[in-house]
């Protein structure tokens, strides 16, 4: 078989593997996931085995199989690494992280998103990073703190255009200010009001209604 074809069938049971997971039936896809990982290995495509690894890695997470999660996530952080893939690398940092949320291990998270926000290329990838690091400490009523990550996301976005961030920073520093500061809060808030109101983005102008705000 030749590898113009092994590729062709290595992607085929990838597509299927993502029916099983979409269809919740989470023993075939980890099969086909360890099958796929194989195929894409043997070819020589780290970046296509990784993808399928982290795949692989949501599965587990999905059944609350954690460590078996982490375990599959660590060997695609390490495998990143000795490549120096970055954008590899960052991928699976977040992937890691959303495990370390669901776990309610908190502190590795924090970690985990500290070192993208610091090291990430990716102007994105680095406001994403100053978001969940905001919505982490929101949620331990660290409210300063929060601000201040909320803030670091909403410049970044700022810098790269990004409307949809805009607004999902811009909402959390309004919804956060409005407890002392309405006037800086009322310009967050219009912002993010006019953005999402641009993008149709009714989860947020739903959310958007719930503060003490007119528009």
């Amino acid at each position: 078989m030749s590898h113009s074809q092994s590729h062709q069938n290595a992607n085929a049971l990838f597509m299927q593997a993502l029916g099983f997971v979409q269809a919740g039936l989470h023993h075939p896809a980890e099969q086909a996931l360890q099958k796929v990982i194989a195929l894409y290995e043997a070819q020589q495509e780290p970046q296509a085995a990784a993808f399928a690894r982290m795949t692989l890695a949501r599965v587990y997470a999905d059944q609350a199989k954690y460590a078996a999660a982490r375990d599959v996530l660590q060997q695609v952080v390490e495998d990143a690494e000795a490549r120096q893939d970055t954008e590899t690398l960052v991928r699976a940092l977040y992937e890691v992280g959303a495990v370390a949320e669901r776990m309610h291990d908190t502190t590795t998270a924090r970690e985990i998103y500290t070192r993208v926000l610091q090291t990430a290329d990716n102007a994105g990838d680095r406001a994403t990073a100053a978001l969940r690091l905001g919505a982490l400490a929101d949620a331990a009523g660290q409210r300063d703190e929060a601000i201040a990550f909320y803030r670091t996301a909403f410049e970044i976005f700022q810098t790269i255009e990004h409307d949809i961030g805009i607004a999902r920073a811009a909402y959390e520093l309004a919804r956060l200010l409005a407890e002392d500061n309405m006037t800086e809060a009322r310009q967050f808030y219009e912002q993010a009001h006019t953005l999402a109101e641009i993008w149709g983005d009714e989860t947020l102008l739903q959310a958007l209604r719930d503060l003490p705000f007119h528009s």
